[in-house]
């Protein structure tokens, strides 16, 4: 009798893992499919019985709805069930960025840091809680550490120059451009903002020939530029 009922048990926990499983990956092809008020009309009822992951894909779909209060609700509980998790931290703390409390989001991505020293994400969004704080070397040395990880997005490497023109330091804002021009990708509207400042800063130098090149370079790209057409026939 014992060995049928531990049989029972081991069956019934097996199929309870398996419709979690489940439910998990229907969440993630959904999230991935954009359907977000699916996912909320139809899982967040009950959603205190799904596991971490799953949850956190609810939690995905209030974030991409701007619904912060339920973000944060939503990841806390998916904490509660896995603390392990460094994308349920960061999600946090670009929230709270959203929400302007910049010092909870410098905890949430730290806490992502410490899980997870790999992802350029987590750096860059750390970087953000210190540039609006205007703790601009703090905020420096995190995007920097954001554009040496693998794979790094193009964010830090647009916000380098930024700083440094917080900062008053032209030559440095000018070098950072170029470096951001050589690793962001070309379909980016950020990469047409490079090039535009790239095309200002080398007319501030003086260096016509350079400055022409950036803003031809743009106006390929983008024609109807009118700023950029305007200031190469200043440069011309």
């Amino acid at each position: 009798m014992k060995k049928i009922l531990l049989t029972l048990t081991i069956c019934f926990l097996s199929l309870t893992n398996y419709a979690q499983e489940n439910i998990t990956a229907d969440l993630k092809i959904a999230y991935e499919q954009k359907r977000y008020d699916h996912i909320i009309s139809e899982y967040s009822e009950k959603v205190k019985e799904y596991p971490a992951k799953a949850i956190y894909y609810i939690a995905m779909a209030y974030y991409m709805k701007a619904n912060d209060s339920k973000v944060l609700e939503l990841m806390d509980l998916s904490i509660q069930k896995d603390k392990t998790a460094p994308d349920v931290y960061f999600i946090k703390g670009m929230t709270f960025n959203f929400m302007e409390q910049f010092h909870k989001a410098i905890k949430s991505f730290n806490k992502a840091i410490d899980l997870d020293t790999t992802n350029s994400n987590y750096f860059s969004g750390l970087g953000d809680s210190y540039f609006n704080q205007k703790k601009y070397e703090e905020a420096l040395s995190a995007y920097k550490t954001a554009t040496e990880k693998n794979q790094p997005i193009d964010r830090p490497f647009t916000m380098i120059p930024q700083i440094y023109i917080e900062l008053n330091q032209p030559q440095k804002a000018l070098k950072a451009f170029y470096k951001s021009k050589e690793n962001i990708s070309k379909e980016s509207d950020m990469y047409i903002n490079t090039l535009y400042n790239i095309g200002l800063y080398e007319f501030l130098n003086k260096d016509y020939d350079k400055s022409k090149s950036a803003y031809k370079e743009l106006l390929e790209l983008d024609p109807d530029d009118y700023h950029s057409i305007a200031k190469l026939i200043q440069v011309l």
